[in-house]
């Protein structure tokens, strides 16, 4: 779930263009882990799920997929 988020509008990474979303998601494990949101427009609340950003020469990146809807 969406615990707290913000959209970064300053081009910080090549890859990754502005706009885009940086939130902070609580997982149902219990830890909050801060990444980046794709997909479907999100607010604060909204389900997500886990899905993986390759990088060349380096691990996959963690980022989270919005379901859309408050859950």
């Amino acid at each position: 779930m969406i615990y707290s988020m913000t959209v970064t509008r300053v081009p910080i990474f090549p890859d990754m263009p502005p706009p885009y979303v940086v939130a902070l998601v609580q997982l149902t494990e219990g830890p909050r882990l801060l990444s980046n949101i794709v997909g479907k427009p999100c607010q604060i609340g909204d389900a997500v799920r886990v899905t993986w950003r390759e990088r060349a020469g380096a691990p996959p990146l963690p980022i989270f997929e919005s379901r859309g809807g408050a859950r």
